[in-house]
């Protein structure tokens, strides 16, 4: 459903548009507050602003929220249905491009071999120099599964571990995205220049991921992170 501008928010709009004003007319205004003026006084849009900004300032001490506060919150089964849904989506996905590519090799007829030129995804730094090549092509079925993937997993880490979002945007495989062999599951290893509080606590506690998304993890990290063509270890 369609919401109304907030009180607040039109206050905060005004109060901006009056610095802007007096910003624009700062050469113009001859009003002097030592005199007992208001400054900015003899300018008219700043005066009709002033009035506005007043006038919504009031209102707003009083006034509801524009939007329902319950409407912006999920609760925790609902998160896990996300979750699922995603999941089968990206499962479905999956099959219907694995059917897709059987049916395409098998219907291949042998042809005569001819040459054909390797379309290389190049990768640049910020130098403009080549930092690896990719000799593979991806297709654009590929990519949008792998994004969709990688978007998956994201969604269920945070469901084992409701940590700050710039823990699961700056994980890096082999440095703090760690698998452990001995209960066969993925964990989150923060050092002591991880997170502000470092010098004080030194290493954090391993944040171990669920079992239950080993598998899916080892299956985008071999299968579809390739297809990203990623320049660096970040997940």
């Amino acid at each position: 459903s369609n919401r109304a501008i907030s009180d607040s928010y039109e206050a905060n709009m005004l109060r901006g548009l009056t610095k802007l004003l007096k910003f624009r007319y700062h050469t113009e205004s001859c009003a002097d507050p030592s005199y007992g003026e208001k400054s900015f006084g003899d300018i008219p849009a700043v005066r009709e602003v002033r009035k506005l900004h007043k006038d919504a300032n009031r209102r707003q001490v009083l006034s509801p929220r524009s939007s329902d506060e319950k409407l912006k919150w999920l609760n925790w089964d609902e998160y896990l249905g996300v979750i699922k849904a995603i999941r089968d989506d990206l499962l479905h996905e999956i099959c219907c491009y694995e059917k897709v590519e059987n049916d395409s090799l098998n219907s291949t007829v042998q042809k005569p071999k001819r040459k054909r030129r390797i379309n290389d995804h190049k990768i640049l730094d910020a130098d403009n120099t080549s930092v690896s090549t990719c000799k593979k092509s991806f297709s654009p079925a590929q990519r949008r599964i792998a994004t969709k993937y990688q978007g998956y997993l994201i969604l269920a880490f945070l469901a084992c571990v409701p940590d700050r979002q710039r823990t699961f945007r700056e994980l890096e495989i082999g440095k703090n995205f760690l698998k452990d062999e001995t209960i066969n599951s993925w964990t989150i290893k923060h050092g002591p220049n991880d997170y502000k509080t470092g010098s004080t606590y030194g290493d954090r506690p391993p944040l171990v991921l669920s079992s239950d998304l080993t598998p899916a993890i080892d299956d985008f990290l071999f299968r579809w992170r390739p297809c990203l063509v990623p320049n660096g270890e970040h997940f």
